[in-house]
């Protein structure tokens, strides 16, 4: 199989070397910071056993399109 043609292929978490791979890989990439503040945030709510919702956090994402993927 070939990627793109045959296979769209997308990474998660830009690593360093995306733009390098053969074709470029897609990736998304996400804030490591706003993922450490959700996560501790979490955690508070659990330890103090604050009342509401603990399952669901959302956390601004980005799409970075390289040569791995390609349009239908």
């Amino acid at each position: 199989m070939r990627v793109p043609d045959d296979l769209s292929l997308i990474g998660f978490d830009d690593i360093s070397f995306a733009h390098l791979t053969q074709p470029p890989l897609t990736t998304v990439i996400l804030s490591r910071t706003q993922l450490a503040i959700t996560a501790f945030a979490a955690l508070e709510a659990l330890i103090r056993k604050e009342e509401g919702p603990h399952g669901d956090y959302t956390i601004p994402t980005h799409l970075v399109l390289r040569g791995s993927t390609r349009a239908l």
